[in-house]
């Protein structure tokens, strides 16, 4: 295990497991010492119905390290939602988007690959996405159509 690899667990572990930076983005170190972040994506806090944000699951801190081009332990705090979109594009993290309303709940979860881009739905069906996700409306739109198709909502 790397160096700071072992600094983040401690400062994670003094943390309660949970450590939420200047720019939103949540860490949480598992009882199993798995990692989790966690962020909206920039701008969206305030929709309604929807939730957009980026997540990433890892059982090895040491590629959480090697996937932020993480060195040091301050290095946490500039992790920002931008970075985490940008690392969307490259393959690294997912994408998820929710939508939520009084009793209806439905949630995809996006991950590319090459340049295609996979919804993943909850019951880990899988689906290639044919039309290009850019901005938030483009998720929301996706996530809406594909419940609508689905009889899962709406």
């Amino acid at each position: 295990m790397k160096f700071v690899s072992k600094k983040i667990l401690v400062f994670l572990d003094r943390h309660c497991g949970l450590y939420k930076n200047p720019h939103g983005v949540e860490f949480s170190c598992l009882p199993d010492n798995s990692i989790f972040f966690a962020a909206a994506w920039p701008g969206t806090e305030d929709d309604e119905c929807y939730d957009l944000g980026f997540t990433f699951e890892t059982d090895k801190v040491d590629t959480l390290v090697s996937i932020l081009h993480i060195s040091t332990l301050q290095q946490l705090k500039t992790v920002t939602p931008s970075f985490l979109l940008s690392l969307f594009h490259q393959g690294k993290v997912a994408v998820n988007c929710i939508f939520e309303k009084e009793q209806e709940y439905y949630k995809l979860d996006f991950f590319k690959i090459g340049r295609n881009v996979y919804a993943v739905s909850a019951d880990g069906e899988g689906y290639l996405v044919s039309e290009p996700l850019e901005k938030p409306e483009d998720f929301y739109s996706y996530l809406t159509k594909h419940g609508r198709l689905n009889q899962n909502f709406f």
